[in-house]
């Protein structure tokens, strides 16, 4: 006969891995229709950024490298 072993509900167990915590569910949801709004914009060959679609283009690209890459 095997006795049922009863957690003792004091006892600190580990975080689940298989399920998020309190609210990071709707955070990560925020995050991803943010970043669908967002455009990637080629500032060196191996470095690219996420910009709003009217920063999009040549001349932010250039601003952008003079003032963050020193370029």
């Amino acid at each position: 006969m095997s006795v049922a072993r009863i957690k003792d509900p004091m006892v600190e167990r580990k975080p689940s891995v298989d399920e998020n915590s309190k609210g990071l569910n709707e955070k990560i949801r925020k995050y991803y229709r943010h970043e669908e709004s967002l455009m990637p914009l080629r500032i060196s060959r191996n470095t690219v950024i996420l910009v709003k679609p009217e920063k999009c283009n040549e001349e932010y690209a250039e601003k952008y490298r003079k003032e963050k890459l020193g370029i």
